[in-house]
């Protein structure tokens, strides 16, 4: 069996490299080191290492249990390229904007690049997906996600 890199070891690969660049970002920000679970980075750490894990196991079972023939078309390497952008995007304005703000242009976006068809549907999963993930999180388990600078509610 000869390897072919496919559509699916690359997604797969993509997923791998965000949470170990967000791992490798958050060891040099000020604030990491307050120790233990009273830190800000407490929770997000053990999210971002859990989805390292996660998505090194698909990338290996994706490797190794390669058979596809086909190549990567165009129009799927610019979804990829294009989602990989959004989430770097995300991240960096997740700062400047809040997470709800960030979280909404986000979904938009790759909703968008992804060609889901149906403005509702859109609209619908733009607003409820952060909305509902900064309810859980800002106001629901008292965990302080970054707000925008218009207002502390969002």
């Amino acid at each position: 069996m000869k390897f072919q890199l496919n559509e699916r070891i690359v997604v797969a690969a993509v997923l791998f490299a965000a949470p170990v660049i967000l791992l490798l970002l958050s060891t040099s920000a000020e604030f990491a080191d307050l120790g233990g679970a009273f830190s800000p980075m407490f929770f997000p750490v053990n999210v971002l290492w859990g989805w390292a894990i996660v998505a090194a196991l698909t990338l290996a079972s994706e490797i190794t249990t390669n058979t596809e023939k086909n190549a990567i078309s165009p129009r799927r390497w610019a979804q990829i390229v294009g989602v990989a952008i959004a989430m770097a995007l995300f991240v960096y304005a997740t700062t400047r904007l809040g997470f709800l703000l960030s979280g909404i242009g986000f979904v938009l976006a790759t909703l968008l690049i992804l060609r889901v068809r149906g403005p509702v549907l859109i609209i619908c999963y733009s607003l409820a997906v952060p909305g509902a993930l900064f309810l859980l999180f800002h106001h629901g388990l008292g965990l302080p996600l970054p707000t925008s600078p218009f207002s502390y509610l969002f």
